[in-house]
C-alpha cells in the first residue's frame, strides 16, 4: 500500500537530450533505494518543521529517523530571502535521496503559485552546473498547507518545462501525487490526472527542437528600476555611437500571473548580449537575479556567450564568482564618465564581433575547434593601454597573420577572464611584457611576468621572454627579479623603439625562429630545472618551520617559544555570520577520497571543533553550498594532482579561490601538491605550495628515523599524534611518507588559521616568482642531499644592447645597469 509506482511521463525534446516530467501515484517515503535520487523536495511553514502524520516531514521521521528540524539547525545554503528555499547537506547514504531541498513560504499572502513554484526552480540553478539531476517532489503545499492540488499540478509543471527549455540541469522531474488506492481517486486527484495529461498532449505537440533562432536584437539590458536614469545614459551613449543598433530595455519584472521565465528566455536568446547593468541595488533586486540567472541558463543552452556584465557602481563585497566573470568597468571616478565612455566603445566593438561570429557560424565545431595558440602575447597596464595598443598595431602591421593574445581582444565580456590569461600565456611562443611603474604594481600584471618568466627560464618550455620599459622606473625600488632578463628602454623614444624591435625583429622570429640577438637574450641551454628549484624551496621552507628533536620527532619551531601552538590549545578565530559555515572547504578530485580523510582526521584531531566540508561526488550536486563556502569558509585547502587539474569542476573552485586569495590580507589558499603535476598548466605548478607528498624529504625523514612501514599497518610516532590518527583510519591505505606530510600540511593549515587574527599589508603571491623562489630556496642543503639532482648551472645569460649606427633607428639613450636597461632619468 503506497507502492510508488509511475502514472504518466512527459517527455521533452531539448538541445541536451531527452527530459521526463513523471507523474507518480503513491508514497513519496517509498522510493526503493535502486532509483536513487539526487534531491526530494518538500515544503514547510516558516520556521515550522513539525512531524505532523499528515505532511511529508512527518513521513520522513516515521520512514527513515529523518529529522527536518536538525537539518534546518545546519542548513548547507540559505536561499530564503530571494527564493524562500535552503538546502540541506548531504543526507545519509541508506536514503534513497541524496539531498534536501526545503521550499518555506507565506503563500496565503501571494496571488498564484506560479511564483513560488519558481522561486524552488531558480534555488536548482546554482546547484546543478555539471551532471543534469533527478529530482522528486510532492505537489508542494497541498498537505498541512492544503492548497489546491490542481493549481498546484499547473504551476510545477509550467514552470518546470519553462527553466528545462531555458536550460536548467534537470533531467528527470518526479511528481508524486500521494493516494493510498491509486484505483479509487478522490474527484480532485481524478481532475489533476486529467490536467497532467492535457499538459503532456500540449507540451508534446510542440516538442520539435527549433534551430537557435534569429538574433532580433543587439542587445537586452538588465537593470534595477533604481538605476534607470544610468540606463538612459547608457542608451543614449550606445545610439550616439551606432544610432541603428536594436535594443530591447523595457523592464521584465517577475509576473504573478504566470511562469514569465519564458518571455524573458525568448527574448533573451534573440540578442547578440545580455547586458546587466551591476551595481548594489542590481544584487538587492529579485527580478535581476532571476535575469541573470536566465542569461546564465541561456549561455548554456545556445552555447555562446550572452552574458555581458556591465559594472557602474562599486559592489562590495561582489560574489567571488562573479569577479571571474569578465565585466566592462564604467564605475564613475569623480562625476567623471569618460570611462563609461571608453566602455561603451569596447561594448559596441565586442557586440560586432559576437554578430559577425553569429554571421559565420556554420556549426558548433566551428568554434570549438579554434585553435588556442598564440604567437604573440602583450602583457600590460591598463594604464599603458595607449602604448600597449601601438605595440598591437604594429606587429599587426608587420605579422598580419599573427595571431596575438591582448586582452582587450581575447578576454571576451561574460568569460573567465583569469584562467583564460594564465592559458593565454602557456599557449604564447613570445610574451612582450611593457614595464612602467604601474605594471609593477599591478598583482595580475606580476602574475603575468612570473609565468612568463617560468616558461622563459625552464627547460620545459621554448617562449621567449621580451621585457620593454616604457615609462621610468625607480631601480631600488624595482623587486631584483625584474632584473634578470634584458630588459629594452622605451622611455625616451617610444615610437622609434617600438618600431625597431617589431621590425625587423619580432617578424623575423614569428616567421623563421631566428633571433636577432640585439632584442632576443641568446639562450645559454642550460636552463632552470622547475621541479627542482621548487622541491629545494619546499625544504628551505620546512627547516624554517621545523626542527627534528634528539628523540627523532619532528617539532615546529614556534612550539618551544609559543605553548599556545600546542594542538590542545589551538585557537582559531570564531566564525562569523552563519555559524552552519565551515572553517575548512577541501577541494580534491575523486580518486582522493583517502587523503582527504587523512587529512580531516588529523585537522580534528588537533582541533576538535573544526568544521570541515568537502567536495562530495557521491553527492555531486552539492555545487550551491560549495559555491557559497568558497567566498565564507576560512581557509581553502585544494589537494593538487593530476586528476585534479582535467577535472572541471575542480579547476573552477579553484579559480574561484585564487580569485579571493588575491584579495585578502591573509591566506585563504592551501594547495597542497598530493601527486606530482604535469607541465601544463603551468599556473598549478608555480602556485605558492609548502607541502609536496612526493618530496624526498618525507622518505628521508622516515629513513633517517629507521621506519619501515607499510600503508599504515604499523604506526609513526615521529610527528606527535600520528600515530593515533594511523591507528583510527586502518582502512585508509596511504603509504608512510603521505602520512607524514599530511601532518606536517594539518599543523601548518592551523598555523595559517591562527595567523588570520594579525593584520597584515602584505599582498599574497599568487603566482610564485622563479629567480626569487631560487634566491630564496636551500641549495646546499638540496644539493648534498640529492647530489645527481642538478637543477640549475647559471642563468641565460642576457645580451647587452648594441650601439646604434646613424643609418638605422636608434633604441634609445639608456644605459645598462643590472641587466635592466634605464634612461637616464629613470632610477
Amino acid at each position: 500500500m503506497g507502492e510508488l509506482r509511475i502514472h504518466s511521463t512527459l517527455n521533452l525534446e531539448t538541445i541536451h537530450g531527452k527530459r521526463e516530467i513523471q507523474l507518480l501515484f503513491g508514497d513519496i517515503c517509498k522510493l526503493p533505494i535502486k532509483d536513487k535520487v539526487d534531491v526530494i523536495v518538500i515544503s514547510a511553514f516558516p520556521g515550522d518543521y513539525s512531524p505532523t502524520p499528515t505532511s511529508v516531514i512527518g513521513a520522513l521521521r516515521h520512514n527513515f529517523d529523518l529529522n527536518v528540524r536538525d537539518l534546518a539547525k545546519n542548513k548547507a545554503e540559505d536561499l530564503r530571502r530571494h527564493f524562500h528555499c535552503w538546502w540541506s547537506h548531504p543526507l545519509p547514504e541508506a536514503l534513497p535521496y541524496s539531498r534536501l531541498l526545503c521550499f518555506e513560504s507565506t503563500i496565503r499572502g501571494r496571488s498564484h503559485p506560479a511564483q513560488l513554484v519558481g522561486d524552488i526552480y531558480r534555488a536548482m540553478i546554482p546547484a546543478f552546473i555539471d551532471d543534469e539531476k533527478t529530482v522528486i517532489t510532492p505537489l508542494i503545499a497541498t498537505g498541512d498547507q492544503n492548497f489546491s492540488k490542481i493549481r498546484m499540478m499547473k504551476a510545477m509543471v509550467d514552470a518546470a518545462v519553462n527553466w528545462i527549455k531555458s536550460g536548467l540541469a534537470l533531467k528527470c522531474l518526479k511528481i508524486v501525487l500521494y493516494t493510498r488506492r491509486p484505483d479509487k481517486l478522490t474527484s480532485e486527484e481524478v481532475s489533476v490526472v486529467e490536467l497532467f495529461a492535457k499538459l503532456k498532449k500540449n507540451y508534446e505537440t510542440k516538442n520539435s527542437v527549433l534551430a537557435e533562432p534569429a538574433l532580433k536584437y543587439d542587445l537586452y539590458i538588465s537593470y534595477n528600476e533604481l538605476d534607470k536614469a544610468k540606463v538612459k545614459e547608457i542608451i543614449s551613449l550606445l545610439k550616439a555611437r551606432n544610432e541603428k543598433i536594436k535594443i530591447f530595455s523595457k523592464h521584465q519584472g517577475i509576473v504573478e500571473k504566470a511562469a514569465y521565465q519564458t518571455e524573458m528566455y525568448q527574448v533573451m536568446v534573440t540578442c547578440a548580449r545580455v547586458m546587466t547593468v551591476l551595481s548594489p541595488v542590481y544584487l538587492e533586486s529579485e527580478a535581476c537575479i532571476e535575469q541573470y540567472n536566465l542569461a546564465l541558463c541561456c549561455n548554456r543552452q545556445t552555447k555562446r556567450d550572452l552574458l555581458a556584465p556591465y559594472y557602474i557602481e562599486t559592489i562590495s563585497p561582489m560574489p567571488t564568482y562573479m569577479c571571474l566573470v569578465q565585466y566592462i568597468d564604467c564605475r564613475l571616478k569623480d562625476g567623471v564618465n569618460t570611462k563609461m565612455l571608453r566602455g561603451i566603445d569596447t561594448f559596441i566593438v565586442d557586440l560586432e564581433q559576437v554578430k559577425q561570429m553569429q554571421k559565420e557560424k556554420k556549426s558548433n565545431a566551428a568554434i570549438t575547434n579554434q585553435s588556442n595558440c598564440y604567437d604573440v602575447f602583450i602583457s600590460y597596464s591598463h594604464r599603458n593601454t595607449e602604448k600597449a595598443t601601438k605595440v598591437l598595431n604594429l606587429i599587426e602591421t608587420v605579422a598580419p597573420d599573427a595571431k596575438i593574445f591582448f586582452d582587450r581582444n581575447e578576454l571576451k565580456t561574460g568569460g573567465a577572464w583569469q584562467q583564460t590569461l594564465y592559458e593565454g600565456i602557456d599557449n604564447t611562443s613570445v610574451v612582450i611584457t611593457l614595464l612602467s611603474p604601474d605594471y609593477i604594481k599591478s598583482a595580475v600584471c606580476q602574475e603575468e611576468y612570473n609565468l612568463a618568466l617560468t616558461k622563459y627560464l625552464s627547460e620545459d618550455y621554448e617562449t621567449e621572454l621580451l621585457p620593454i620599459v616604457i615609462e621610468p622606473l625607480d631601480e631600488e625600488a624595482l623587486p631584483r627579479h625584474f632584473k634578470e632578463v634584458k630588459a629594452i628602454d622605451a622611455t625616451q623614444q617610444f615610437d622609434d623603439v617600438i618600431k625597431n624591435i617589431c621590425h625587423p625583429s619580432v617578424q623575423n622570429y614569428l616567421m623563421s625562429k631566428v633571433k636577432d640577438a640585439t632584442v632576443f637574450c641568446d639562450t645559454v641551454k642550460l636552463p632552470y630545472m622547475i621541479d627542482e628549484i621548487l622541491e629545494s624551496h619546499r625544504l628551505y621552507q620546512f627547516k624554517q618551520k621545523y626542527t627534528i628533536l634528539e628523540n627523532d620527532q619532528i617539532e615546529p619551531v614556534s612550539s618551544s617559544q609559543d605553548q599556545e601552538s600546542t594542538s590542545q590549545n589551538c585557537n582559531i578565530p570564531e566564525q562569523t555570520g552563519n555559524s552552519s559555515n565551515a572553517d575548512i572547504v577541501i577541494l580534491q578530485a575523486q580518486d582522493k577520497q583517502a587523503c582527504v580523510d587523512a587529512l580531516v582526521m588529523l585537522l580534528q584531531r588537533e582541533s576538535p571543533t573544526l568544521k570541515i566540508s568537502q567536495m562530495d561526488y557521491g553527492n555531486d550536486h552539492d555545487e550551491v553550498s560549495l559555491l557559497a563556502s568558497l567566498d565564507e569558509a576560512k581557509m581553502v585547502v585544494a589537494l593538487l594532482s593530476h586528476s585534479f587539474i582535467v577535472t572541471e569542476r575542480c579547476v573552477m573552485a579553484f579559480n574561484i579561490a585564487l580569485c579571493r586569495h588575491r584579495s585578502e590580507k591573509s591566506k585563504v589558499l592551501y594547495p597542497i601538491q598530493v601527486d606530482p603535476l604535469p607541465q601544463w598548466p603551468t599556473y598549478f605548478r608555480m602556485i605558492p605550495t609548502f607541502i609536496a607528498c612526493h618530496d624526498m624529504l618525507w622518505e628521508d625523514l622516515i629513513v633517517k628515523f629507521d621506519r619501515t612501514l607499510n600503508y599504515g599497518e604499523n604506526v609513526l610516532n615521529i610527528f606527535p599524534g600520528l600515530e593515533e590518527c594511523v591507528a583510527r583510519l586502518p582502512a585508509v591505505s596511504l603509504i608512510d611518507t603521505m602520512w607524514l606530510s599530511l601532518a606536517i600540511a594539518s599543523h601548518d593549515i592551523l598555523e595559517e588559521l591562527k595567523a588570520q587574527s594579525k593584520e597584515s599589508q602584505k599582498r599574497n603571491t599568487i603566482i610564485n616568482n622563479i629567480v626569487q623562489v631560487y634566491q630564496e630556496s636551500d641549495r646546499e642543503t638540496f644539493e648534498m642531499m640529492y647530489p645527481k639532482k642538478q637543477f640549475i648551472v647559471q642563468l641565460k645569460v642576457p645580451v647587452q644592447i648594441k650601439e646604434q649606427t646613424t643609418e638605422t633607428e636608434p633604441l634609445g639613450s639608456g644605459k645598462v645597469e643590472n641587466n635592466i636597461t634605464t634612461s637616464g632619468s629613470g632610477a
